[in-house]
Order: C-alpha cells, then structure tokens, then sequence
C-alpha cells in the first residue's frame, strides 16, 4: 500500500467502495488498513466480506487466519489451508501454517510447510530461521545448524540468527565458537539482553564465572530477568 497512512488508506477505499461496491480489492484494501491500524473487528468484516464476494481469495483467507495471531486454532490453521488450496504459490501462508504447527508441537507438519514456502521464497532469511528453530526442536541440531548458517549467509547483521547458531553451538558442546556467535550477535545488536545472557550461561560453563557475572547484570540491564538461583550461583563471589 503505497500511501502516506493506515487513515489516508481507509478514507481512499470507503470513497472507492462508495463507487463500486461490489468490488473485492477495494474491501481487501481497507480490510488490510484496518489490519495494519490495529483495528482487527473492522478488518475481520472487511476480509469476511471478500470471501462473500470472491469465495476464492485466498489473500483474504490468509489474512483472516493471521487475525488469530497465531494461535494453535484448528479453525485458524483451515483458514490457511484453504488459502493455500487458493493460491499455493504465496510462501507467507505456508509460513504462517508453519508457525502454527511448531506451536502444538507438529513438528513433521511444520517443517513440510516450511520447506514449501522456501521452495517459493528460497531467499527469505526469516525462514530459514524458523525453519531451523523446527529442527532444533526436533533435535535436528545439524540441520538446524545449517539452516541457521544460511541466515547470516542471507543476512550478517541478523542477530537473531548468530544468537539461534550460538544456542546450538552450546548444545553441541562447542562452547567457545558459541560466544564467538553471542558476541557477534552484541556487535550488532548492542542492547541484546537475551545474547548478554547466553554468553553469560556459556561462560560459566567455561569456569569464566568473572566474565560470566558481568554478562549476566549487562542482561539485566537490558531487560532480561535474571533468577534469583541463577544470579547467585554465576555471581557468587563477585
């Protein structure tokens, strides 16, 4: 949508839909400001009354499931898959049903959506990303390694994917190349609490517990909660 404001767009397709009411893109339009706009009633309306108009539109029904936020619905997950029936050539509705499955825990599910929404986007680093948190959940670590070097192959300065690489690193015992990745993460990310963290857990496995203390209060600092446990037994003495 290429104009100015979410409002600006609004007042442009009620002028539209006022002059040819019966036609789709104009309700999909506003539906999508609404959306944007944060308000999802007038958006759930507008996307319900495409679909009266255009039973097929699967933008429509892709966008009614995201209305859901993502929750494990079996309803909201229909919606996908009927949008995908639609129009199986948008890589976002897979994604989107993926996401939903890695949240019940289906995992087999999950992974084959997302290998058919790279097939369709095969430079989509955000993807491949989650597409690794699958196969990390799956205890596929090598395959999720690999998925996670394609992210900051796509993207270096993603430090959400040199934190995912440092977080398998660690499960792999390869402890010191994990903060190698933690502390890319920082030089990218500054205020990343969630790195200072992990690094601070890594270097306390390492006997670094100076290091590991100091990590830990600069997470603090950015907003991760630290357990009381935690806290005392990485800091003990310092």
């Amino acid at each position: 949508m290429k104009l100015k404001s979410y409002e600006q767009a609004r007042v442009y397709f009620d002028s539209a839909i006022l002059l040819a009411p019966g036609q789709h893109n104009f309700y999909l339009g506003r539906g999508l400001a609404y959306q944007h706009a944060g308000d999802t009633s007038r958006a759930r309306t507008d996307f319900e009354t495409v679909l009266r108009l255009d039973n097929t539109n699967s933008l429509a029904r892709h966008n009614l499931a995201l209305l859901s936020g993502n929750q494990p619905t079996a309803e909201a997950e229909q919606m996908l898959t009927e949008a995908i029936a639609a129009n199986p050539k948008l890589p976002y509705s897979y994604a989107e049903r993926g996401l939903m499955r890695l949240n019940t825990g289906n995992y087999a599910a999950a992974l084959n959506d997302y290998n058919e929404a790279i097939k369709l986007e095969p430079d989509n680093y955000d993807y491949y990303l989650n597409r690794g948190l699958i196969k990390e959940r799956a205890k596929d670590l090598t395959g999720a390694l690999a998925d996670y070097k394609r992210v900051i192959t796509l993207k270096p300065d993603y430090e959400k994917g040199w934190l995912s690489h440092g977080n398998v690193m660690v499960k792999l015992n390869r402890l010191a190349e994990a903060i190698e990745d933690y502390t890319t993460a920082i030089t990218y990310y500054p205020d990343y609490g969630l790195a200072f963290y992990n690094r601070a857990q890594a270097w306390h496995r390492l006997g670094k517990l100076a290091e590991a203390c100091s990590d830990l209060h600069k997470a603090k600092t950015h907003g991760v909660t630290i357990p009381p446990k935690v806290e005392g037994t990485i800091c003990k003495g310092n």
